[in-house]
């Protein structure tokens, strides 16, 4: 069984996802390389480019395996999943992204990543009226 948990009482529905690429960072850093830079750049340019921005959301998801190691680890690995979209965050409110942004974190995958999805949801114009400009989701298996 799956559930989201939508902090803030927000609720995103989305009618199509866009992958725009990744952000990866090294093994035990919340710092993205240039690559990353490189990435986020282009999203950038691109959402000022666009018209239909006010029609969905950046979704910022990471996903880590919360069986793998002991509750110290696991604590560890949600604490730099944070720290990660965080920084992107940080880096794209910065720079004057102007979409609302939503972050996941997937804890029920089986695979190790140090990647940072980004993805665009788009939404339908009724979807938009409550939703939060920061909006957080985490996801989790019970």
């Amino acid at each position: 069984m799956i559930i989201s948990l939508a902090v803030f009482g927000a609720s995103a529905s989305c009618e199509g996802i866009t992958e725009l690429g990744a952000v990866n960072f090294d093994k035990n850093s919340s710092y993205f390389d240039a690559a990353g830079t490189a990435t986020l750049k282009q999203l950038l340019e691109t959402q000022q480019t666009s018209a239909d921005t006010g029609n969905g959301y950046l979704l910022l998801e990471f996903a880590f395996n919360r069986n793998a190691g002991d509750d110290e680890l696991k604590k560890y690995n949600m604490w730099l999943a944070e720290r990660r979209i965080e920084r992107v965050k940080s880096y794209l409110t910065n720079a004057g992204f102007g979409a609302v942004m939503v972050s996941r974190i997937r804890t029920a995958v089986d695979t190790e990543s140090r990647a940072l999805a980004l993805k665009w949801c788009k939404t339908s114009d009724e979807d938009q009226g409550p939703m939060l400009a920061d909006a957080s989701v985490a996801e989790h298996r019970l």
